[in-house]
């Protein structure tokens, strides 16, 4: 008999496939064949009915190819309970037979308590005897094993299969981490996994089900720099329904692309880990062992099962070393290109050694690594030309970035598969450009003006295009200064994704100018333009050359000012046109995000369920537990008025929620053990809520709050970075906090309520990271501290050398000054006395001459000198 019970985990009528299952194979023992499974193992359920034996028995008869699944008609199986258990089947070596774990249906409901055993199992896989056929019956029995010892005996019994599984020396073992329900406990769990179990029901915690947990796993790879990649990277992730998406982001420094490594997890903006990187990546590494640790165990811990590279800056080769499928997006063209966009004053044909070399030295476009000589380009060229050849899948958003990338890189040839991006659902009013060919024209210039977006090109036609348009600079930002001063041209710098709606229609622009000069392997903002219904007038160059028909659904230009302003010109005239290109577009689909990811999900690289985020390392992990203690106004703590929730004492986000009575008078305090041991913790977040659900306390995240307020055995290491998280460690086994509650707060709890904690216990090998990242960074700071000390002394002594040289010279002036004066007054006094006897003879010739005047010779000779003054007057 062949079928299934009405029940989440099976379907009737049908064969199942194990996906993805790790075919582990037997240990070599003496005379024992190697059962090794070809392919992933394939099942078919058998019902036992009303006869468990004998339906037993004819299972055991039948020689198919596939294994079985026996199950009796009291069991209640829960969600994917099949697959898991052929999983397990093969996860350890020498296993003939698996069984689930089989409580009494009177005891247990499956569905939650699945969870709740799925949350706190091991999967340790213990071995244990096996019971025979009832209708309390659920086991797995591998075919290989079957086959094996059916040659040595009939089976004409279950009992039989596990006796002769015994003989030659093959396991039973129960899936201690799949709970099933049947008529009496067939198969109980064992007594340490079955008080953990009841802790978790008994508490109100919240705990995944199958169905979360088999959802396949995918870690994005991606540079710190935003742009389109990032863009792409976040509308995957925010709107992929069938992967847990994870990004590895390489964060940067000026000058260096790869600082520390970041992990976020789905949904989460906030970094869940970070590693330092040492040596820093100064642009991408053939090989990296501090990369490969960090690459190697989040694989492991995150049970990753494909990875999507939107960029390698920043990272290092090994990440296309995994063995796990992996695709490559490509978004530009890096590693080939270190310019990232194939453009060296025209869009490049060739690029040798000679090529690349001119280009490090002179290529405005090229400036993303100055410190990274041409040898190292060449040397990664090779090293991802022969990663590329052992199996990476290449994205070509658009048909021109395969053409380029296979001309100039043929290592690349063949590995192409073209898919489009798509678009996240927008709330779009279509935008109708004007008919009016008196109005003048508004154009509008969407997205930065930088060198590859034609900012040359701008500042040549956009002053002509100004003369007879309106010119809209949306999202222009701060490098578009030289627009400030010209006419009729309008500037928006920034503006928020979710405005955009708002911001175009009240533009309401009749076209679109988009004059990058370097090709484009998309371009979002064409399909934003499309989406609108804006005609587009763009360079005729890379995506847009792919994606727009001159005159059908946009207008394409050469790269050449003149053109593009006559072409505006004649279409300001022309607006019939516009208005064409305006109703194809409308009613052309603008490609949704929805078909992007149906199409990666038909490359078939990823299951669509996933052994290795099922068993990811949680099969390490331990266990502790956060319990509540409460007393009412008056009374003390104690242990029966407490309620407690099972949490992994491992590195993954958990939430917690503990619900406490009502209590008489109100309550009085609340305290929150926070583990039973001692270790590393993240508190993220704290808060409690009344019993309708409505929040009455948040905790502020500081760690001085709960210290007033009575914490045991926990020491703040401050913020987790990039988490919003306290970090703390542990001191011992009995670390807890008394909520800081105000009266306020206890008198709005008086009907009972719900504690909420979300925290995670980083593994110290994490927390030792972030200290030395830390520390590094705080070492950074003294030296840069002792380096400005050291400038400044350095300042100081010539200033005060300065100082002393100038004040010499002021004494040696004034030295100088102060001789020169006293010259000067000696001068003055010699001047004096020459004066006085100066003036002295001249008083005493002036006494001579008064005496000569009366002396009697002078009057005597007076005749002859007159008769003298004749002659020499007649000569």
């Amino acid at each position: 008999m062949r079928g299934a019970a009405a029940d989440g985990g099976r379907i009737p009528g049908r064969d199942h496939g194990a996906q993805n299952a790790r075919p582990l194979p037997f240990a070599d023992r003496p005379g024992i064949q190697r059962l090794t499974p070809m392919s992933a193992p394939k099942f078919r359920e058998w019902l036992l009915g009303d006869a468990p034996e004998r339906e037993a028995a004819r299972a055991l008869a039948d020689r198919g190819r596939e294994d079985l699944l026996l199950i009796g008609a009291a069991v209640q199986l829960p969600p994917l309970a099949g697959i898991r258990l052929a999983w397990s089947a093969y996860r350890v070596d020498g296993t003939a037979a698996v069984s689930p774990v089989i409580e009494s249906a009177d005891v247990y409901e499956a569905g939650r308590t699945d969870a709740a055993c799925l949350h706190v199992s091991g999967f340790l896989h213990p071995e244990m005897d096996l019971p025979g056929a009832t209708d309390s019956t659920c086991v797995y029995l591998r075919r290989d094993a079957l086959d094996l010892i059916g040659r040595e005996r009939t089976l004409a019994r279950l009992e039989d299969f596990f006796a002769g599984a015994r003989r030659l020396r093959l396991s039973t073992r129960q899936a201690d981490h799949v709970f099933a329900t049947g008529a009496v406990a067939a198969l109980p769990a064992l007594p340490d996994l079955a008080a953990r179990i009841r802790l978790a029901l008994a508490g109100a915690g919240e705990f995944p089900d199958a169905a979360a947990a088999v959802r396949p796993r995918q870690l994005h790879v991606l540079h710190g720099w935003g742009g389109g990649a990032d863009t792409w990277v976040r509308n995957f992730r925010r709107f992929d329904p069938g992967n847990d998406n994870f990004i590895l982001r390489a964060e940067s420094r000026p000058g260096v692309a790869g600082t520390h490594l970041s992990l976020f997890g789905p949904g989460s903006d906030a970094a869940m880990e970070v590693w330092p990187l040492d040596p820093v990546i100064p642009a991408t590494a053939l090989t990296h062992e501090g990369y490969k640790a960090v690459l190697a165990g989040v694989v492991e811990r995150y049970g990753i099962d494909r990875i999507l590279v939107s960029s390698l800056i920043g990272h290092s080769l090994d990440v296309l070393r995994t063995g796990l499928s992996t695709v490559m997006i490509c978004h530009d063209y890096y590693p080939f290109c270190p310019a990232l966009n194939i453009t060296f004053g025209t869009v490049c044909a060739k690029c040798g050694e000679a090529e690349l070399g001119a280009c490090s030295a002179e290529n405005p476009l090229n400036r993303h690594f100055p410190n990274v000589p041409c040898s190292h380009w060449t040397r990664l060229r090779q090293a991802f030309a022969l990663e590329l050849g052992r199996g990476v899948t290449m994205i070509a958003p658009s048909p021109s970035v395969r053409e380029h990338y296979e001309r100039l890189f043929p290592a690349a040839a063949g590995r192409f598969r073209l898919l489009p991006h798509g678009s996240p659902p927008l709330d779009v009013k279509l935008i109708r450009p004007g008919t009016d060919a008196g109005r003048r024209l508004r154009v509008l210039v969407p997205g930065r003006i930088q060198e590859a977006k034609g900012a040359a090109l701008a500042v040549r036609a956009l002053p002509a295009i100004a003369e007879f348009a309106d010119v809209i600079a949306l999202g222009c930002g701060d490098s578009a200064g030289f627009l400030e001063k010209t006419p009729n041209v309008t500037m928006i710098r920034h503006y928020r994704w979710e405005d955009l709606p708002s911001i175009l229609a009240e533009i309401s622009p009749d076209a679109a100018l988009l004059l990058s000069v370097a090709p484009e392997t998309f371009s979002f903002t064409l399909q934003e333009m499309h989406a609108f219904g804006i005609p587009p007038v763009a360079t005729r160059i890379g995506a847009f050359a792919d994606r727009i028909q001159d005159g059908v659904n946009g207008f394409l230009v050469d790269l050449d000012a003149e053109a593009i302003a006559a072409r505006l010109r004649t279409l300001a005239s022309d607006r019939r046109s516009l208005e064409r290109v305006h109703e194809a577009i409308r009613h052309a689909a603008v490609r949704p995000i929805g078909d992007m990811l149906r199409d990666y999900e038909t490359l078939e690289l990823s299951p669509r369920i996933s052994e290795r985020a099922y068993f990811r390392r949680r099969s390490g992990s331990h266990f502790t537990e956060c319990r509540l203690y409460w007393a009412a106004v008056g009374e003390s703590l104690s242990h029966d008025r407490s309620a407690s929730a099972p949490v992994r004492f491992d590195a993954e986000r958990q939430r917690v929620r503990i619900a406490f009575p009502r209590l008489e008078p109100g309550p009085g305090q609340l305290r929150l053990d926070i583990a039973s041991r001692p270790g590393f913790l993240n508190l993220i977040r704290m808060a409690v809520f009344d019993g309708d659900g409505n929040s009455v306390w948040v905790w502020s995240g500081d760690a001085e709050e709960l210290a007033r307020h009575g914490a045991n055995q926990l020491v703040s290491l401050g913020a987790a970075p990039g988490e919003g998280a306290l970090r703390m460690f542990m001191t011992g086994d009995d670390p807890y906090v008394r909520l800081p509650l105000e009266r306020r707060h206890l008198e709005a709890l008086g009907g009972g309520g719900v504690v909420e904690v979300e925290l995670r216990y980083p593994d110290g090998a994490e927390v030792a990271s972030q200290l030395a990242a830390e520390i590094q960074e705080y070492r950074g700071l003294l030296a840069a501290r002792e380096s400005q000390v050291a400038e400044y002394r350095v300042q100081h002594e010539k200033t005060a050398a300065l100082h002393h040289v100038h004040a010499q010279r002021l004494i040696d002036a004034m030295e100088r000054m102060k001789m020169e004066m006293d010259a000067l007054s000696a001068d003055r006094a010699r001047a004096a006395a020459a004066e006085a006897r100066a003036q002295s003879a001249a008083a005493a010739a002036e006494e001579r001459l008064r005496e000569m005047y009366a002396s009697l010779s002078w009057r005597v000779t007076g005749p002859l000198r007159r008769l003298a003054s004749v002659v020499r007057w007649l000569q």
